[in-house]
Protein backbone atom coordinates (compact mmCIF):
# COMPACT_ATOMS: atom_id res chain seq x y z
CA UNK A 1 0.00 0.00 0.00
CA UNK A 2 1.43 3.35 -1.05
CA UNK A 3 1.28 5.97 1.68
CA UNK A 4 2.45 8.91 -0.41
CA UNK A 5 -0.36 11.09 -1.76
CA UNK A 6 1.60 12.40 -4.74
CA UNK A 7 2.55 9.46 -6.98
CA UNK A 8 3.77 11.74 -9.82
CA UNK A 9 5.86 14.00 -7.58
CA UNK A 10 7.30 10.97 -5.82
CA UNK A 11 8.35 9.42 -9.12
CA UNK A 12 6.14 6.34 -8.82
CA UNK A 13 4.33 7.15 -12.09
CA UNK A 14 5.00 9.45 -15.05
CA UNK A 15 1.47 10.91 -15.00
CA UNK A 16 -1.95 10.14 -13.54
CA UNK A 17 -3.44 9.81 -17.02
CA UNK A 18 -0.80 7.31 -18.18
CA UNK A 19 1.00 5.88 -15.18
CA UNK A 20 3.06 3.35 -17.15
CA UNK A 21 4.82 0.36 -15.66
CA UNK A 22 3.00 -2.04 -13.39
CA UNK A 23 1.28 0.39 -11.10
CA UNK A 24 -2.47 0.90 -10.87
CA UNK A 25 -4.82 2.50 -8.42
CA UNK A 26 -6.87 5.54 -7.62
CA UNK A 27 -6.11 8.92 -6.16
CA UNK A 28 -8.25 11.60 -4.61
CA UNK A 29 -5.79 14.37 -5.39
CA UNK A 30 -7.72 17.31 -6.75
CA UNK A 31 -5.07 19.99 -6.85
CA UNK A 32 -6.46 21.32 -10.08
CA UNK A 33 -9.50 22.53 -8.14
CA UNK A 34 -7.59 25.28 -6.34
CA UNK A 35 -7.92 27.67 -9.25
CA UNK A 36 -11.54 26.67 -9.82
CA UNK A 37 -12.34 27.48 -6.19
CA UNK A 38 -10.97 30.99 -6.66
CA UNK A 39 -12.90 31.44 -9.93
CA UNK A 40 -16.15 30.41 -8.25
CA UNK A 41 -15.54 32.72 -5.31
CA UNK A 42 -15.05 35.58 -7.79
CA UNK A 43 -18.38 34.68 -9.45
CA UNK A 44 -20.13 34.71 -6.08
CA UNK A 45 -18.45 37.96 -4.97
CA UNK A 46 -17.61 39.81 -8.21
CA UNK A 47 -15.99 42.80 -6.43
CA UNK A 48 -13.59 40.69 -4.36
CA UNK A 49 -10.01 41.91 -4.80
CA UNK A 50 -8.22 40.28 -1.84
CA UNK A 51 -8.57 36.62 -0.89
CA UNK A 52 -6.94 34.89 2.05
CA UNK A 53 -5.86 31.32 1.29
CA UNK A 54 -5.86 29.32 4.51
CA UNK A 55 -3.73 26.18 4.32
CA UNK A 56 -3.20 23.21 6.63
CA UNK A 57 0.52 22.34 6.51
CA UNK A 58 -0.18 18.84 7.83
CA UNK A 59 -1.58 17.99 4.38
CA UNK A 60 1.29 18.03 1.86
CA UNK A 61 -0.88 17.36 -1.19
CA UNK A 62 -3.10 20.38 -0.64
CA UNK A 63 -0.11 22.55 -1.52
CA UNK A 64 -0.65 21.41 -5.10
CA UNK A 65 -4.04 23.15 -5.20
CA UNK A 66 -2.76 26.24 -3.40
CA UNK A 67 0.02 26.65 -5.98
CA UNK A 68 -2.57 26.55 -8.76
CA UNK A 69 -4.35 29.60 -7.33
CA UNK A 70 -1.63 32.16 -8.09
CA UNK A 71 -1.82 32.22 -11.91
CA UNK A 72 -5.62 32.38 -11.76
CA UNK A 73 -5.48 35.17 -9.18
CA UNK A 74 -3.34 37.26 -11.54
CA UNK A 75 -5.81 36.76 -14.40
CA UNK A 76 -8.76 37.65 -12.15
CA UNK A 77 -6.88 40.64 -10.68
CA UNK A 78 -7.16 39.24 -7.17
CA UNK A 79 -4.44 39.70 -4.60
CA UNK A 80 -3.96 36.56 -2.51
CA UNK A 81 -2.11 35.97 0.72
CA UNK A 82 -1.36 32.57 2.24
CA UNK A 83 -2.01 31.90 5.88
CA UNK A 84 -0.78 28.55 7.17
CA UNK A 85 -1.09 26.46 10.28
CA UNK A 86 0.57 23.29 11.45
CA UNK A 87 -1.14 22.73 14.80
CA UNK A 88 -4.40 23.57 16.57
CA UNK A 89 -2.72 26.32 18.57
CA UNK A 90 -2.05 28.25 15.33
CA UNK A 91 -5.73 28.95 14.60
CA UNK A 92 -6.21 32.06 16.73
CA UNK A 93 -3.01 33.74 15.57
CA UNK A 94 -3.79 33.03 11.93
CA UNK A 95 -7.37 34.26 12.33
CA UNK A 96 -5.97 37.53 13.71
CA UNK A 97 -3.44 37.77 10.86
CA UNK A 98 -6.17 37.17 8.28
CA UNK A 99 -8.36 39.92 9.69
CA UNK A 100 -5.41 42.31 9.94
CA UNK A 101 -4.80 41.76 6.19
CA UNK A 102 -8.50 42.58 5.54
CA UNK A 103 -9.49 40.15 2.77
CA UNK A 104 -12.80 40.21 0.95
CA UNK A 105 -12.98 36.41 0.77
CA UNK A 106 -11.46 33.20 2.02
CA UNK A 107 -10.39 29.96 0.36
CA UNK A 108 -9.91 27.03 2.72
CA UNK A 109 -7.37 24.46 1.54
CA UNK A 110 -8.02 21.15 3.23
CA UNK A 111 -6.27 18.90 5.62
CA UNK A 112 -6.79 17.04 8.86
CA UNK A 113 -6.77 20.15 11.05
CA UNK A 114 -9.19 22.01 8.80
CA UNK A 115 -11.55 19.05 8.61
CA UNK A 116 -11.47 18.37 12.34
CA UNK A 117 -12.09 22.04 13.19
CA UNK A 118 -14.51 22.87 10.38
CA UNK A 119 -17.09 24.36 12.73
CA UNK A 120 -14.47 26.78 14.05
CA UNK A 121 -13.57 27.84 10.49
CA UNK A 122 -17.21 28.31 9.51
CA UNK A 123 -17.89 30.39 12.61
CA UNK A 124 -14.80 32.54 11.93
CA UNK A 125 -15.93 33.24 8.35
CA UNK A 126 -19.53 33.99 9.41
CA UNK A 127 -18.55 36.19 12.36
CA UNK A 128 -16.27 38.27 10.11
CA UNK A 129 -18.66 38.29 7.13
CA UNK A 130 -16.08 36.60 4.89
CA UNK A 131 -17.50 34.66 1.95
CA UNK A 132 -15.62 31.38 2.13
CA UNK A 133 -14.95 28.64 -0.40
CA UNK A 134 -14.31 25.25 1.19
CA UNK A 135 -12.66 22.13 -0.18
CA UNK A 136 -15.23 19.61 1.05
CA UNK A 137 -19.02 19.30 1.00
CA UNK A 138 -18.98 18.56 4.74
CA UNK A 139 -18.20 22.24 5.37
CA UNK A 140 -21.39 23.28 3.59
CA UNK A 141 -23.37 20.61 5.40
CA UNK A 142 -22.06 22.12 8.66
CA UNK A 143 -23.19 25.64 7.64
CA UNK A 144 -20.41 26.93 5.36
CA UNK A 145 -21.20 29.00 2.28
CA UNK A 146 -19.97 26.91 -0.65
CA UNK A 147 -17.54 24.15 -1.60
CA UNK A 148 -15.94 22.84 -4.72
CA UNK A 149 -14.62 19.32 -4.32
CA UNK A 150 -14.17 15.91 -5.83
CA UNK A 151 -17.35 13.88 -5.42
CA UNK A 152 -16.89 10.31 -4.29
CA UNK A 153 -19.70 7.95 -5.20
Amino acid sequence: MMSDNDPVGSGFVTSLARPGGNITGLTNISGDLGDKRLELLKEIVPKVSRVAVFRDLTNVTEGIGVDEIEPTARVLKIQTQRFELAKVEDFDGQFQAIMKWRPGGLVIAGGPLMNEHRKRLIEFAARNKLPAMYNRAEFVEAGGLVSCATRFC
